[in-house]
Order: structure tokens, then C-alpha cells, then sequence
């Protein structure tokens, strides 16, 4: 999406991040993509999926239903 809004803006005549600024998400690696840098936060998506494998797994292995709790994951 911050690549197509980035494209966008540069074809609508806007600098970026001049005249605006655009943040993506997911930190994924498209720099040879794009006309000019984009700032990315990290989300952990692998440390997100292991935990939510984790999560799943021990349900299915499990006779009692999961009762729903919140996950915090603390920077490395």
C-alpha cells in the first residue's frame, strides 16, 4: 500500500516528504522499487507467526478449550 501511495503522490506532483509523508508497515525490503526512500515499521511478523504457532499448537494438543488471553511481545 506505502508503495502504490508513494508512486502515486510522485505522479500526482507531490515530493516526498516534502509535501507529504508516507510510513509503510511490515518492513519489507522493495528500495530498488521505489522512486525515493520509505520510512517502514517493523511489525516482528516472524516473531508474531511463531508465537501464533505456538499458540495453535498447544490447543490442538490440548482437551481443555483456550481461554483468551493477551500476548505481549517484548522487543529483542
Amino acid at each position: 500500500m506505502a508503495m502504490g501511495a508513494v508512486n502515486e503522490a510522485v505522479n500526482q506532483g507531490f515530493r516526498v516528504p516534502d509535501d507529504i509523508a508516507i510510513i509503510g508497515c511490515g518492513n519489507l525490503h522493495y528500495d530498488d522499487s521505489l522512486r525515493v526512500p520509505l520510512s517502514s515499521v517493523d511489525q516482528h511478523s516472524r516473531r508474531i507467526g511463531t508465537e501464533a504457532a505456538r499458540l495453535v499448537l498447544n490447543a490442538l494438543n490440548s482437551k481443555l478449550a483456550p481461554k483468551p488471553k493477551a500476548i505481549l511481545l517484548r522487543r529483542s
